[in-house]
């Protein structure tokens, strides 16, 4: 499998074996390309430096199936980066620019931190690494921490007491596609406060989940499991698509709406697995746009 240093974030995630993470490295695996383009600033986290390449099409897809990693988050997505392991402390220094420090300000010692390398596009390879494997576990496995941090990338039904699964690895999936594709986080906040953005957004939780939120001490809210609620103006996929830049045409605002319905859903068995995904006219369409589908 893929082994690479990057930098990269971290949270519970269920997707495809990674294999050891032996000789302190960690574990990356390779999967085509196959996202509109992001811009800079929604650029995921770049791969330094990898071996064994291995790239994962829909038939590999059956022989990972097994694996659940309970954190699929941004950190885990990254670019692969052109090689600097031949190059001097100058060529370094030209790419990324001398360290600097800032000062952490007002703590019980006084300490500095050296900012982090922004990475130049010239030196982004094409290929998009999965890594970051770290909390994988095998399908089916009961954890204690059923919402791991970043809470925004969670699905709704584990802040109500319910196990990782394949089902909640596919909405963190889409939540991390809709963000590239639209270029700012399609549901937003911290801990608990996520679970009022999905409301704004989807509507009302279900009413058989009230009673069953639990995120640390904090309480849930009555007003989540109101079926009265409709989706606010603002925050529907359609008005997230309107915005996004550049814009599109308003078929393909109608297209993504229906892709992104396809797993932003509160009940876990009605979202799309990996496996229909890719088989997905208005995914595959979608993506088509933008890259070629074979």
């Amino acid at each position: 499998m893929e082994r690479g240093t990057y930098a990269g974030r971290g949270e519970w995630e269920t997707t495809s074996q990674c294999g050891s993470t032996e000789d302190d490295h960690d574990c990356a695996e390779s999967v085509p390309s196959a996202l509109p383009s992001p811009s800079p600033s929604t650029e995921p986290a770049i791969v330094t430096s990898a071996e064994d390449e291995e790239e994962l099409d829909s038939d590999e897809l059956n022989e990972h199936d097994e694996i659940e990693m309970d954190n699929l988050n941004l950190g885990a997505v990254m670019w692969g980066m052109k090689s600097i392991d031949e190059c001097d402390t100058t060529t370094v220094y030209k790419h990324f620019g001398q360290p600097r420090q800032f000062d952490l300000g007002k703590m019980w010692k006084r300490g500095d931190l050296v900012k982090q390398i922004t990475i130049p596009e010239k030196l982004r390879e094409d290929k998009i690494y999965l890594g970051d494997f770290g909390m994988a576990i095998e399908d089916g496995t009961a954890v204690n921490t059923k919402v791991q941090r970043p809470a925004m990338f969670c699905a709704p039904e584990r802040f109500h007491n319910v196990n990782p699964s394949f089902a909640s690895d596919m909405w963190s999936y889409m939540w991390i596609f809709a963000y590239l594709y639209l270029g700012f986080y399609p549901i937003n906040g911290c801990g608990a406060d996520v679970l009022p953005c999905m409301v704004e957004t989807l509507g009302p939780l279900p009413e058989q989940w009230r009673g069953s939120f639990k995120y640390y001490d904090v309480p849930g809210e009555d007003g989540w499991y109101d079926q009265s609620r409709v989706p606010v103006d603002h925050a529907t996929w359609m008005s997230m698509v309107a915005r996004r830049e550049p814009a599109i045409s308003q078929e393909e605002q109608q297209l993504a709406v229906r892709v992104l319905n396809k797993l932003f859903c509160y009940e876990p068995t009605r979202r799309l697995s990996a496996a229909q995904l890719l088989e997905d006219p208005d995914f595959l369409d979608l993506m088509g746009r933008y890259v070629s589908i074979s």
